[in-house]
């Protein structure tokens, strides 16, 4: 006959279990995006990855200058993968905000021509005509 002090280790033994497992499926929800560094306006663009879970909901959100301008949310495919269409209207930097698995990532990307995303290089230091042709330590 089990004593009541043995139920209660066993009912906290399946507790524990439970939570760690479930823990441990929360940490594995890494997730990954597959984005481009600009897009073009009024063109649709596709936000892909993974969540390393299937069947895991996917919410997604974007905003512009801290204005939600869309909102989305899926389920990850078997191999964990998800996939949805947004189609951006101006140019500028937009927020994309993703939740998944109990995991968040946040990301910006600039919608516009590659001249108005990619920021330019740093000219390079100018020497001086000083600089040029004096021997180190001489004068």
């Amino acid at each position: 006959m089990k004593t009541l002090s043995s139920r209660m280790t066993m009912k906290s033994a399946k507790f524990l279990i439970f939570f760690l497992i479930l823990f441990t499926s929360l940490a594995l929800a890494e997730i990954t995006l597959d984005l481009e560094d600009y897009y073009p306006p009024n063109q649709p663009m596709t936000i892909s990855g993974t969540c390393n879970a299937p069947n895991i909901l996917v919410a997604f959100q974007i905003n512009v200058q801290g204005t939600q301008v869309w909102f989305d949310q899926t389920l990850t495919q078997a191999d964990s993968s998800f996939s949805t269409t947004y189609t951006p209207t101006n140019t500028g930097t937009y927020t994309l905000y993703i939740s998944c698995g109990g995991e968040k990532e946040q990301t910006d990307f600039c919608v516009g021509t590659e001249e108005q995303c990619v920021p330019e290089a740093p000219p390079a230091e100018e020497t001086t005509p000083a600089d040029e042709g004096r021997a180190p330590g001489g004068r």
